[in-house]
Order: structure tokens, then C-alpha cells, then sequence
């Protein structure tokens, strides 16, 4: 009977190490942005660009996992939200609590939002196994 207790024990704090290595991430600034990158990840240096523009810097971040990738786009932005996308294909969403467009398309998905003058790109594949919500920090919360 007490090795029972035991192994319970045991398969308990296995499936919760299991959890947790699924869900830890590390935390990335791409210009003045941050961000939460799965573990896994790994930035593709070949794909990733800066380029200065007459507002500012904008910045390509590209990570890989396997056949899992994360675009991320931050660009200077003159008009802060009124500067997003306005035409049909984007709706209007809130995810983690930012409000910015929606869009999806036939190789993937993007959620465009601004913050302190930047446009914010996350481009993920449909088949991609992190979501919006595993990557955007919202400082404001």
C-alpha cells in the first residue's frame, strides 16, 4: 500500500515537470518589444533583419521549431492603431488583452497591433503549436 502512495506521488510530479517544460518560454526583446518564445525556438539569423526607416527601426524576427515557425514584424508606426490594416480581410480582436486585427489566410494566421508608435506582426502557421496568447507580453496588464 505505501508503495502505491509512492508512485502516485511520483506520476504526479512527473506529469506536472511534463506541464511545465511544455510551458516555459524565454523571454525576448525584438525592437523594444517583448516577447515570449517557446522553448524550441530558435531564431533563424538568416531570415531576422533590421533596417532603419525615416521613423525609426524596424525589425524581422524569425524563429524556427521543426516544421513550427514565429514571424514577428515590428516597424515604426506614425499614426499609432489608425495606422492598421483597414481593408475587409482583418477584423477587429482583443487577445491578451490588446485590441489590433485579425486575419487569416490560407498558409497561416497574423495578429497586427501597435504599441508606443510600433506596428506589431506575429505571423504564425495554421498548423503552428503555439498561439498568440503563448507569445504577446502585455506590459499593460
Amino acid at each position: 500500500m505505501k508503495y502505491s502512495k509512492q508512485i502516485g506521488i511520483i506520476l504526479i510530479v512527473c506529469v506536472a515537470i511534463t506541464f511545465l517544460g511544455v510551458a516555459s518560454a524565454a523571454e525576448e526583446v525584438v525592437n523594444g518589444v517583448k516577447f515570449n518564445i517557446p522553448d524550441g525556438f530558435v531564431k533563424n539569423e538568416e531570415m531576422s533583419s533590421v533596417s532603419k526607416s525615416t521613423y525609426g527601426t524596424d525589425e524581422i524576427a524569425f524563429y524556427e521549431n521543426g516544421d513550427d515557425c514565429i514571424s514577428l514584424t515590428i516597424s515604426s508606426l506614425n499614426s499609432g492603431i489608425a495606422g492598421l490594416p483597414q481593408d475587409d480581410k482583418y477584423e477587429d480582436k482583443n487577445i491578451s488583452g490588446i485590441n489590433g486585427k485579425y486575419c487569416s489566410e490560407e498558409d497561416g494566421e497574423e495578429f497586427i497591433y501597435a504599441i508606443d508608435n510600433k506596428s506589431i506582426t506575429i505571423w504564425l502557421p495554421h498548423n503552428c503549436t503555439v498561439s498568440f496568447e503563448d507569445i504577446i507580453i502585455n506590459e499593460a496588464s
